[in-house]
């Protein structure tokens, strides 16, 4: 697989190249797995899951949301997501036996019973009330089945 843009992971963080940058130009190599993030700017952008990184050199998530606009901070997301997918998901919750990657979609597959493992989608609403004069709270019009005090 090839990407314009390579993120390297390693438990929910990013493993920066030597100048700081958490976007690497090359196939990271000696990485448990490639799964493909998404395209941002006309870029392709793919991550590399690691099993172990210097600690002190990672980046969390937290820290580059500060400091991205925020489609670039919804890939990274994503590649943090992705990369929790496939480390809980490396063998089958049906039968146990080790799964693989589909060849087709992104999702994992038993090797034994064939069973598909396709990454969680959750999504988040967060809302903020800048006027608490427009808010209306709605009873129920008949009070008596109400289960509020």
């Amino acid at each position: 697989m090839l990407f314009d843009v390579w993120l390297v992971a390693c438990n929910g963080h990013f493993l920066p190249k030597e100048n700081g940058d958490y976007r690497h130009t090359e196939q990271p190599p000696n990485a448990a797995v490639f799964l493909r993030v998404g395209n941002l700017s006309g870029e392709s952008w793919g991550v590399a899951v690691v099993a172990q990184a210097p600690q002190q050199a990672l980046i969390s998530l937290r820290q580059l949301m500060a400091v991205v606009d925020a489609d670039t901070f919804a890939l990274l997301s994503r590649a943090v997501q992705l990369e929790h997918w496939w480390l809980h998901h490396q063998f089958c919750g049906r039968c146990g036996s080790a799964t693989e990657q589909h060849t087709v979609d992104l999702a994992l597959e038993c090797t034994a019973c064939r069973a598909l493992f396709y990454p969680r989608i959750s999504p988040c609403v967060i809302g903020l009330i800048v006027d608490l004069s427009l808010i209306h709270i709605s009873e129920p019009r008949d009070l008596s089945t109400s289960r509020m005090p």
